[in-house]
């Protein structure tokens, strides 16, 4: 005796719980993702041993632990920096010199940089 067993169709495999894990995936990366516009400072390093001649001339700016500066061993406030700067920027050889003191970090001297990227004068040099 054959016993006839009843054919089941086979489920075709459905996509919709694929398409929503996608969308889901693409949500999230989109919400942590963050769209900011990275700039560039240009900086010019110093060589060891060749203080002297390429000195002359130059605003020095130190910054301290903290965010504090001096421009030209004057201490001077962050908001008050850019016009300081401004009052060397006619001299034919203006070019500052940036040197972090101590134990500064380095999201001090960035934010010193990009108030100094506001000033006239685009001839930054990085001492040790």
């Amino acid at each position: 005796m054959q016993v006839d067993t009843p054919i089941t169709p086979r489920r075709r495999m459905s996509m919709t719980p694929l398409i929503d894990v996608v969308f889901l995936l693409l949500i999230f990366f989109m919400l942590a993702s963050t769209f900011m516009k990275y700039t560039r400072i240009d900086i010019t390093g110093s060589t060891p041993g060749r203080a002297g001649h390429g000195v002359q001339g130059a605003i020095y700016l130190r910054i301290h632990e903290g965010g504090h500066v001096d421009l030209n061993a004057k201490p001077l406030e962050l908001s008050a920096l850019v016009a300081a700067i401004d009052a060397y920027a006619d001299r034919p050889d203006a070019r500052i010199i940036v040197r972090p003191m101590g134990n500064t970090s380095v999201q001090d001297v960035v934010r010193v940089l990009d108030v100094v990227r506001r000033s006239k004068i685009r001839r930054l040099i990085m001492a040790q």
